[in-house]
């Protein structure tokens, strides 16, 4: 077959963001993608997934207008992004230094369970989806100059950033940002926390887009696309265990219910669906918890990105033979499986 046109959807999960980086690292490099038999139409992403969304629609729509090799310079952008977020984190390396990290993060996650209460608050209450606003603001803003937004704001590549906006009457309502809209605040107000305080985009308040959905797929409508391929980070509730402390269970609360597999499944379920629905998905290890999200020491982020580097290879092995034919995306016991859901090979590092 010709070009396979695909929209891409970013799930948001704080420093798992940069698992997801990785793992669009491996599908950049992929034959399918790096020959130009896959033309991404539109990327979605929401917090973490609105992040690496930004630098992947900015890298490729810049590369096409200056000539340069689109996949290979936005590996590149993502992986320059990222070192520098581990770089930045002075009380992580701390941490990693006071407590040195277990090696088997795959099944029990990093050695956070152990971190004193008011450290994990302090850290966490400062940091929005992982990150503090104004440390992402600053290395965002020192990898996407305010000029270069152009390459967001418009070209081949579409952008959407999933946020929600704050009503008078308190009530939330799903705000996608897409083409003139987009920028450094738009894209800040999809990693913004409620309980943090969210972000303002002009006058108006606007928090994270995981209250609403985890990725907005809405785009899919406006586009025609062969595939959507979409990179998740976050299994079945039942999945991560109960021991983050009480504030964090609240923070948690208001957006667990959107990261299942429902608007995905609806998808699927679509009778009028002429696009084939693909999905990479995050297995959490046996002793992670939902905090594990919100924690971004050096150890912890760089076995992150190996593992979704060494993941996505394993999927597009399995899987990329599927794009533009058929769809991959299963979920355990759904009627439309074709097998089980892929997870991954032990992850322990020796």
């Amino acid at each position: 077959m010709g070009t396979i046109k695909q929209g891409l959807g970013l799930q948001g999960g704080g420093v798992l963001g940069i698992w997801e980086a990785y793992a669009l690292i491996a599908y950049l490099e992929s034959d399918p993608v790096r020959s130009g038999k896959i033309e991404i139409e539109f990327v979605t992403g929401t917090s973490a997934g609105a992040v690496n969304g930004a630098l992947l629609t900015y890298a490729l729509n810049k590369a096409k207008a200056e000539g340069l090799n689109g996949p290979e310079y936005a590996a590149k952008v993502l992986k320059d992004f990222w070192d520098d977020i581990i770089q930045q984190n002075e009380l992580a390396y701390w941490w990693d230094y006071a407590n040195p990290s277990t090696r088997d993060f795959a099944n029990k996650g990093p050695h956070i369970p152990a971190m004193p209460l008011n450290v994990a608050v302090v850290d966490a209450f400062t940091q929005a989806s992982g990150f503090h606003l104004s440390l992402l603001k600053r290395t965002l803003g020192s990898h996407i100059k305010p000029a270069e937004w152009r390459y967001v704001k418009n070209g081949p590549v579409a952008f959407y950033a999933n946020a929600v906006e704050e009503q008078p009457d308190g009530s939330l309502q799903p705000k996608l940002f897409t083409g003139k809209e987009i920028g450094i605040n738009t894209v800040l107000a999809s990693c913004a926390l409620r309980e943090l305080g969210g972000h303002y985009v002009g006058h108006k308040l606007h928090y994270d887009g995981a209250y609403h959905a985890n990725p907005n797929l809405d785009p899919v409508v406006d586009h025609k696309i062969d595939d959507l391929f979409i990179i998740k980070l976050h299994g079945k509730p039942s999945e991560f265990t109960s021991t983050q402390p009480r504030m964090l269970k609240e923070i948690d609360a208001g957006i667990v219910g959107v990261e299942v597999q429902h608007d995905i499944l609806e998808l699927m379920e679509d009778p009028d669906r002429d696009y084939k629905v693909h999905g990479l998905c995050l297995e959490p290890g046996s002793g992670w918890s939902r905090k594990s999200r919100f924690f971004s020491t050096p150890n912890w982020l760089r076995w992150l990105a190996k593992d979704g580097y060494a993941q996505g290879k394993e999927w597009l092995e399995l899987r990329q033979n599927d794009f533009g034919v058929r769809d991959s995306y299963v979920e355990d016991n759904h009627p439309n499986t074709r097998g089980k859901t892929f997870r991954p090979a032990d992850r322990r590092i020796a």
